[in-house]
């Protein structure tokens, strides 16, 4: 179990033991999936890094803290930059990067002697960390050697297409038009061969930016030779079952820039607002002459597919630059290396700058819009970069300091702590699956607020039987408890639901200062699902009165959760006198839930839960309470029967917490279990009164297993 998180310090460790005792007696799961069950019911978390990459963030991020939480996004590299030991198989420049389910393709560029490659390799990152054993392997080849060009990925509900739009053919400077691309399946495999579009690029391209948006692609800007810098933006739709794309549309010198003409060795990066409305970024680059600029533009993407008009803010950057690499990760922009300034020097300079929920980057203050964080181990440009899940960047070879290229893979991390915070942020969890519908009665929420003036946090949470929560609203929870890893637990009443989803909201008026969202818990009744699997009338002698049986019945559990049996309390009960007893004679422990109990029935077939049995004093139980997929034996003793032929029937059903002492079932097999329809089995037929008892046959017992000890 990991308890990191919820550990104070000091003297304050006792009363957080009092307040968690609820938590800490349960086992965290690695990562997000099925609930954990025990005997109170179930528990779906979201405590660890695996879990929290799964939700949807802006302006906020992971942290390393404890097992893994969600703060403000810290902006910058938050750690010095790591070399990788898993490095490219060979150097490469002028590459194309992509990444999909955290498993990085490395695609095309040129080696140390210049010449366009075919080689593509790929390797699996961690969520925050490095390259994972083995390393890049070589996982397929271009139909031809290229560099210069970009790369992208249009994502399917089960894998996608890797797309490869034109870029240099050969070391004498030819370009393409022709745009391959390749499926590949749900783990980055790729399968079909390599295909062309049926419509090429409207232009042979170099150095120009590719993306994919709401099922486009966008051919941006690039080198048209003869000094010739591209200002337009094509894009072209994608058949979303076989790839191809059969035209496209050009929006005509659309590409802003202070110095005239188009771009080229720019960044282009995509923001998903989540609220409607995505935006295009283009950084840097060189425009006519190879002059780099310090410009940044922006534009919104229209529902047609075109791209709206640009802001452009000249100057924006705090240098000139072309050739470097940009991705973006929850609302913020990454820049690594580059060309800078006039005498296009080679930099190692790491820019980050963060957006505002209207598209525009952010104001620290007189009009700065970039920080710089933590530089590269040493100057690149021309290379591939690529952020995983977990807000890892990698910056992938290119070329070094002496212009040569490289086969180096440095690492930086987004998570942790950081000097400066984003002022607001939100974070958005996944789709939580209750595995059916059930009754969510308690959410708790760890969180550390240790600065009550200048940060807050707060939490509401919607329930619904889909996923897309179809009518749900959302509902606030009561202010959290302030401290360091607190556990604030709130007692809710949604019954019924299929799906979680719960949203944390982030603020900070000192930018040095963050909170923490370290683990959110929910808790449910599952329903249990009763059998009778297994029923034993033993052997009897009566001579002229009725022999007292005992009659063993195991009971099954097939639903998700738990399930106690009720005690009831001796009664005797004359034999073959039905009905005589109350609803109320079937009794259950106190302070305990998931009760069920059992009945015998004596040449009748019960027809409900309503209908009492002969024979009914039952409340020994080999497993106490009874967990999903387990069995117990029940003995129902004292069951007078008198001698001759008989058919004995049983019946299981749950039983509601009473709440009184001695408790009662007034309501029983109206909740808790999920399948009424099979709760009654039988006939028995059994001979009481010879020498011997003689069972005749399971007589239609529902046996969905077979148990091994009988």
């Amino acid at each position: 179990m990991r308890t990191s998180k919820w550990l104070l310090f000091g003297s304050s460790v006792m009363l957080l033991v009092a307040i968690l005792s609820l938590f800490l007696s349960q086992t965290f799961p690695v990562s997000a999936g099925g609930p954990t069950c025990d005997s109170t019911g179930c528990y779906v978390f979201d405590t660890t890094i695996n879990d929290f990459a799964q939700g949807q963030f802006y302006a906020t991020g992971l942290s390393n803290n404890g097992d893994g939480a969600v703060q403000l996004l810290p902006i910058g590299i938050t750690s010095p930059w790591n070399p990788d030991s898993n490095t490219l198989p060979a150097s490469r420049a002028e590459l194309a990067t992509a990444i999909y389910n955290n498993k990085i393709f490395v695609i095309g560029g040129v080696d140390t002697t210049g010449n366009p490659q075919t080689s593509i390799f790929a390797a699996t990152t961690y969520i925050t960390g490095g390259i994972q054993a083995p390393g890049f392997t070589t996982v397929s080849n271009l139909p031809i050697g290229l560099s210069g060009m970009p790369a992208t990925i249009y994502s399917t509900g089960s894998g996608g297409f890797l797309y490869v739009p034109g870029g240099n053919t050969n070391i004498s400077q030819v370009y393409t038009s022709t745009v391959y691309y390749q499926q590949f399946d749900a783990n980055g495999n790729f399968f079909g061969g390599w295909k062309t579009t049926s419509a090429p690029m409207p232009i042979p391209l170099v150095y120009h930016q590719a993306v994919v948006h709401n099922g486009y692609l966008y051919i941006i800007g690039g080198y048209e030779g003869f000094s010739t810098a591209d200002p337009d933006i094509s894009y072209g739709l994608i058949n979303p079952s076989t790839g191809d794309i059969t035209s496209w549309t050009t929006q005509s010198g659309v590409i802003p820039n202070n110095g005239g003409g188009g771009l080229s060795s720019f960044s282009a990066v995509i923001w998903q607002s989540g609220t409607g409305t995505d935006y295009l970024y283009l950084i840097g680059g060189g425009i006519a002459g190879s002059y780099n600029v310090p410009d940044v533009s922006y534009a919104a993407f229209n529902s047609n597919g075109s791209v709206g008009s640009f802001t452009l803010h000249t100057s924006d950057l705090p240098l000139t630059l072309m050739a470097q690499a940009a991705v973006q990760f929850n609302g913020q922009i990454f820049v690594s290396g580059g060309l800078e300034g006039i005498n296009i020097t080679p930099t190692l300079k790491v820019q980050s700058s963060l957006i505002d929920p209207t598209g525009a980057l952010h104001d620290w203050g007189g009009g700065v819009h970039w920080i710089s964080s933590s530089p590269l181990p040493e100057a690149r440009n021309y290379h591939g970069s690529v952020v995983n899940s977990g807000g890892e960047v990698y910056v992938i070879g290119g070329y070094g300091p002496t212009g040569k290229a490289t086969n180096t893979v440095y690492h930086g991390s987004t998570t942790g702590f950081g000097s400066t915070y984003a002022p607001n942020g939100n974070y958005l969890s996944r789709v939580i699956s209750l595995g059916g519908q059930q009754n969510l009665d308690q959410i708790a929420v760890n969180s550390t607020i240790t600065d009550v003036v200048s940060t807050t946090l707060t939490v509401r949470y919607r329930v619904g039987n889909d996923q897309n929560f179809t009518g749900a609203v959302w509902k606030n929870l009561p202010s959290l408890t302030t401290g360091t890893n607190i556990t604030s637990t709130f007692s809710i009443t949604d019954s019924g639901v299929s799906y979680l989803q719960y949203q944390a909201f982030f603020t900070t008026t000192k930018s040095s200062e963050t909170p923490i969202l370290n683990a959110v818990q929910a808790h449910y009744t599952p329903p249990s699902d009763l059998l009778i699997t297994y029923m034993e009338v033993p052997p009897a002698f009566a001579s002229g009165s009725p022999a007292s049986q005992t009659v063993t019945i195991t009971v099954s559990n097939y639903g998700q959760g738990p399930a106690r049996p009720v005690r009831k309390l001796p009664t005797i009960i004359p034999a073959l006198v039905p009905q005589t007893r109350s609803l109320g004679g079937r009794r259950a422990p106190a302070a305990t839930s998931h009760y069920f109990w059992v009945d015998v029935y004596v040449d009748h077939k019960p027809t409900g839960p309503s209908d009492l049995g002969e024979c009914y004093n039952s409340w020994q139980l080999g497993t106490y309470p009874l967990p999903p997929g387990t069995s117990g034996n029940i003995l129902i003793s004292g069951c007078s029967v008198s001698a001759g032929t008989h058919n004995f029937y049983a019946q299981v059903d749950t039983c509601p917490n009473p709440g009184l002492f001695p408790p009662t079932c007034p309501t029983e097999g109206q909740i808790i279990e999920s399948n009424e329809n099979n709760n009654i089995t039988g006939p028995l037929t059994s001979i009481i009164g010879s020498s011997s008892s003689i069972i005749t046959g399971t007589g239609g017992l529902y046996l969905p297993l077979i148990l091994k000890n009988h």
